[in-house]
């Protein structure tokens, strides 16, 4: 295959390739446009699944944790 085939932009003009290089980064508004409505954070809970996990990430023992709501980290209090 050659380099053309591979390329995703080569349809395009230069000038428009440079257009996307330059452009300015999407808004809030325009971010949650793009994001669909039926994707979800790759960590999110499932009923029945342990969602975090069972020890501590900074000394690796049990007890009583705090547990993060957007990744599988648990923590002690005092560890943080």
């Amino acid at each position: 295959m050659s380099k053309l085939d591979q390329d995703p932009n080569a349809s395009l003009s230069i000038m428009e390739q440079i257009k996307q290089l330059i452009r300015p980064p999407p808004n809030e508004d325009e971010k949650m446009m793009q994001r669909s409505t039926n994707t979800k954070h790759p960590y999110y809970r499932r009923p029945g699944r342990g969602h975090n996990h069972d020890y501590c990430d900074a000394c690796e023992e049990g007890g009583n944790l705090l547990c993060c709501d957007r990744c599988p980290s648990s923590f002690h209090l005092q560890c943080q």
